[in-house]
C-alpha cells in the first residue's frame, strides 16, 4: 500500500506550530524583547530629534545674546560719535604743497560782491577771524600791513581778512572794524553757505563758544595766516612768533621780489 504524501506546510503554519511547541514563558520573553527593541529605536529617534531642536535653539539664543551684548557695548560710543554738537570737529591742518581752489564770491565793507578775479595774478595771505575777536586779530592785521609796506613788490601781493561771524559781521561792521588797519587788506563777509565753501578749501573752522544766544559770545576759529602762490599752491603759514624780518623775506620770495 502506497505511503500517503505529506502536505507541505506554509510559512505561517510553521510559525504557528513553532509557537505552539515553544513554552509560554519563552514566547512572552521573545515578544517583549522584540517590542522593547522597537520601542528603544523609536525613543532613540525621538530623543535625537528633540536634542537637535534644543541644540538649534541654544545656538540661536547664544547668538542673540552675543549680538545684544555687542549693541549694548557699542551703542554709547556710536551715540557719542554721531550726536549733534555746537562745536564741530576741527578739520585736519593743510600740508604745504597742496593746490587750493582760490575762487570765492563774498561781500566787502561797502556791501559789494568781490571775487578772486581781481586778484588772480597775485600771491595771497589769507587769514580768518571776526570783528569781536579783539587783540589777536588786531595784532595780525597790524603786522601784515607793516610787512606789506616793506616788500620789494607789494603790487604782487594781496591780503584777505575773512570774517567767520556772519550774525554780527555785516558789511558795515567790518568796514568800521577795518578802519585802523592797512586799507589794502580786503575784509570779507557773506552768507554762511559761501563762507563755509571757503573754509572747507582751507580746512579752516569757526564756531561759537560759550552761550551762543548772548550778544557777547566768542568764536573758536582757525588763526592761521595761509600763504598761497599766484597759482594756488599752498606754501605754508606766517607765524606770529616769527620776527617781522622773516615775514618780509618769505613774502619777497613768494612774490619774486
Amino acid at each position: 500500500m502506497a505511503k500517503k504524501k505529506k502536505k507541505k506546510k506554509s510559512k505561517d503554519e510553521e510559525v504557528e506550530e513553532k509557537i505552539l511547541r515553544t513554552p509560554l514563558k519563552e514566547t512572552m520573553s521573545a515578544m517583549l524583547k522584540e517590542g522593547f527593541d522597537e520601542s528603544k529605536e523609536v525613543v532613540g529617534e525621538a530623543a535625537a530629534a528633540v536634542w537637535k531642536k534644543i541644540s538649534d535653539w541654544f545656538w540661536r539664543i547664544a547668538l542673540g545674546l552675543f549680538l545684544l551684548a555687542l549693541v549694548l557695548i557699542l551703542a554709547p560710543r556710536v551715540y557719542d560719535a554721531l550726536k549733534p554738537t555746537d562745536q564741530p570737529l576741527r578739520p585736519v591742518a593743510l600740508e604745504p604743497g597742496v593746490m587750493i581752489d582760490r575762487s570765492f564770491r563774498l561781500l566787502n565793507g561797502d556791501n559789494k560782491w568781490v571775487s578772486e578775479a581781481g586778484f588772480a595774478t597775485r600771491a595771497w595771505a589769507v587769514m580768518f577771524g571776526y570783528t569781536h575777536c579783539g587783540a589777536p586779530c588786531a595784532k595780525r592785521l597790524e603786522r601784515i600791513g607793516r610787512v606789506w609796506s616793506r616788500m620789494n613788490r607789494p603790487d604782487r601781493f594781496q591780503a584777505f581778512f575773512i570774517c567767520l561771524d556772519p550774525d554780527r559781521d555785516a558789511p558795515d561792521a567790518i568796514k568800521y572794524f577795518m578802519q585802523p588797519f592797512d586799507s589794502r587788506i580786503v575784509a570779507l563777509t557773506g552768507p554762511p553757505v559761501l563762507l563755509n565753501a571757503v573754509k572747507r578749501r582751507f580746512k579752516a573752522y569757526g564756531f561759537k563758544v560759550g552761550e551762543p544766544d548772548e550778544a557777547d559770545y566768542r568764536m573758536d576759529y582757525t588763526a592761521t595766516i595761509f600763504l598761497l602762490r599766484s597759482d594756488g599752491l599752498y606754501v605754508g603759514d606766517l607765524l606770529m612768533d616769527e620776527p617781522e624780518d622773516v615775514w618780509v623775506e618769505r613774502l619777497n620770495r613768494l612774490t619774486g621780489g
